[in-house]
């Protein structure tokens, strides 16, 4: 059975990882394995723009890790109403307002989120390729690397300002009911809407960019 290790600044040794499951931080964790050390990753990253796993999943990316970060607090108008009540332009709707903070450091510029509930497929790819140098650093010379990966709509939630009932609910528009509504696939008429985004593809061309090796694409 395997047994668990937990967060620690120090740097792991081989003989002590073996047959354990590493809590933490993917990116951190990463950090303390050696080089050249691992045969074979397997993962499935979460997807773009589709699924909020909590406020407690979020962290700071990228800008100065010594900023005083300023994540300034703004307050958005949430029309709970059903569809029904804004076509027929029935009032029986509310208006509720709700403070949130806005996701960008106005000092350095550092991103505060989830991985996966960036504003735009660039950011996210640039994230998660961060995370794959770790990956590229630890794998061995004849080590492989298997990525789950679906791809997301654009436009995809638009009209929903409502929370899903269920807590984690795959429902496809998760967004944009809480900070994060204001995502690109909303916004920037250059891409239609029910167009697919091609993530996957966007992510292969970057890893391939930073010195991956594509060997397959299996659907």
């Amino acid at each position: 059975m395997a047994g668990f290790l937990s967060s620690n600044n120090e740097t792991y040794k081989i003989k002590d990882i073996k047959n354990k499951v590493i809590n933490g931080d993917a990116i951190c964790e990463l950090k303390k394995i050696p080089e050249k050390s691992i045969n074979c990753l397997m993962t499935s990253p979460p997807y773009w723009a589709l699924r909020d796993y909590g406020e407690g999943n979020s962290q700071i990316w990228d800008g100065d890790e010594n900023c005083e970060h300023d994540f300034k607090v703004s307050v958005r108008k949430i029309h709970s109403g059903t569809t029904k009540s804004k076509i027929s332009g029935n009032n029986s709707g509310h208006i509720n307002e709700k403070k949130v903070e806005d996701n960008f450091c106005s000092k350095c510029g550092a991103w505060k989120g989830q991985l996966g509930l960036e504003p735009t497929f660039d950011l996210y790819i640039k994230h998660l390729c961060d995370i794959f140098d770790e990956v590229k650093r630890v794998l061995r010379d004849d080590g492989t690397c298997w990525v789950n990966m679906g791809d997301t709509y654009w436009g995809s939630g638009a009209g929903t300002q409502y929370e899903p009932k269920t807590e984690n609910s795959k429902e496809v528009y998760t967004i944009p009911y809480n900070p994060h509504k204001n995502t690109q696939r909303n916004k920037d008429s250059n891409y239609q809407s029910k167009c697919l985004c091609m993530i996957p593809q966007r992510f292969a061309i970057e890893m391939v960019n930073r010195g991956w090796i594509l060997r397959n694409t299996i659907i």
